[in-house]
């Protein structure tokens, strides 16, 4: 448990938050977004999400105070989106919700099955298939939900009781996604099968491949009802991301119909994507992931699509089979006037831009970038950001300053 000085210190916090909150800038912030979200006309929307070492030294400069687990998590968000708001010409909002957090686990497909994570933000992981004979589909389990709802509920109450009368403390977290990065299911068979041979079997054994995704999305679709049922599910039309590349805010969600008491898909925002398919045609992305995918967005309310990989020539074929699609993810790799013809007055472009521009910095550079994205997508709702960024020549501050140059560059294109 917190000590009686850190309680005081973490109450310090969420009033900065409180008051910063309230402000006029901070609600335009989040306007803005709920106008593009809405496709409504506004600037662009400008962002980052920096690395955790460059955001702590310039966000958290003194360090934290407390050393409770739970408390010094929270303590964490707090300071950093507050000083983040105020140091960085950018229009990441901060808003007066903090969240108490959901305590939870889901098993995995299968024995074996090991994520391929790096062990630090500088190296990398290869894929350790388990999936290694054709047989080896029956041995996939459906993945189980498992809540502890006593713990879940007394953070929830631990934080109301030391900061409630400060701050608004929601139980649980945004709904993000079930298991593995969103419902696109083809990040994890690349775990399972390896990406090789994921490739090898679209021509070598495509009856394999639409079983192997028609088992994954039937146990996908149990685990969403799971997630419903349990009533893990908690809304994500506010400040957190939806995967990598968009804030959701938006008064669309969770609707006119919504009962707080029971949270369904239909209040909320989606997300999928297709990395592990850059480089397969348009229509073996249509045949053998998309219209799995489909199945699994349809509950949504509201659809967030792509992330790092080019989405240009897959946008259409998409549409087609995603009705709720609102946001598409438009990476450096994409073609962004081809994207902004087909998305033009349809769907909102959340653009990434190349993290080169940020570990080979010249303010010059990136103003040149922006104007060029901002003439290719005239009569466009975008949004522009840095992500997926590890290298920044180890200058933090590097970030502030881009993110003036495309405030400014924007500004000029305007």
């Amino acid at each position: 448990m917190p000590t009686k000085a850190e309680r005081e210190h973490l109450r310090d916090a969420a009033k900065r938050m409180r008051d910063l909150a309230s402000s006029d800038a901070e609600k335009r912030k989040v306007l803005k977004f709920k106008r593009l979200n809405a496709l409504q006309p506004d600037e662009p929307a400008i962002y980052a999400t920096l690395p955790w070492d460059a955001g702590r030294v310039l966000f958290i400069p003194g360090g934290l105070k407390t050393e409770d687990p739970f408390f010094r998590e929270i303590e964490s968000r707090l300071v950093y989106e507050t000083n983040q708001s105020l140091m960085m010409d950018a229009d990441m909002p901060v808003i007066d919700v903090v969240y108490s957090g959901l305590v939870y686990s889901v098993s995995k497909w299968m024995e074996g099955h090991v994520k391929p994570l790096p062990k630090d933000m500088h190296s990398a992981s290869a894929f350790e298939p388990c999936v290694l004979e054709y047989g080896d589909l029956a041995k996939m389990q459906k993945p189980r939900l498992t809540v502890d709802w006593p713990e879940t509920l007394r953070r929830h109450e631990t934080l109301g009781d030391a900061i409630g009368d400060i701050l608004e403390v929601r139980k649980g977290y945004p709904f993000g996604m079930t298991c593995g990065w969103g419902e696109g299911i083809i990040d994890q068979w690349a775990e399972l099968r390896g990406l090789e041979q994921m490739y090898y079997d679209i021509s070598d054994a495509p009856e394999f491949f639409h079983a192997a995704m028609r088992r994954m999305t039937d146990a996908k679709l149990d685990l969403l009802r799971q997630y419903r049922e349990s009533g893990a599910l908690c809304l994500n039309n506010g400040r957190e991301q939806i995967g990598s590349h968009n804030i959701p805010f938006t008064d669309e969600l969770p609707g006119k119909d919504f009962n707080p008491a029971n949270v369904e898909y239909k209040n909320l925002w989606g997300f999928a994507h297709a990395q592990e398919f850059t480089g397969v045609s348009v229509g073996m992305f249509e045949e053998f992931l998309l219209r799995y995918q489909a199945e699994l967005l349809e509950p949504f309310g509201l659809v967030s699509y792509g992330c790092c990989e080019p989405m240009d020539r897959q946008i259409e074929v998409i549409a087609r089979y995603v009705k709720n699609l609102r946001i598409i993810s438009i990476s450096p790799y994409s073609d962004v006037e081809y994207a902004a013809s087909v998305c033009r007055g349809k769907y909102l472009m959340a653009i990434k831009l190349h993290p080169s521009l940020i570990s080979h910095y010249d303010e010059s550079a990136v103003k040149s970038k922006v104007r060029e994205i901002m003439e290719a997508t005239r009569g466009c709702l975008i949004t522009i950001k840095f992500t997926e960024l590890m290298d920044y020549g180890d200058d933090p501050a590097v970030f502030i300053r881009a993110m003036k140059a495309i405030r400014e560059a924007v500004s000029e294109s305007a």
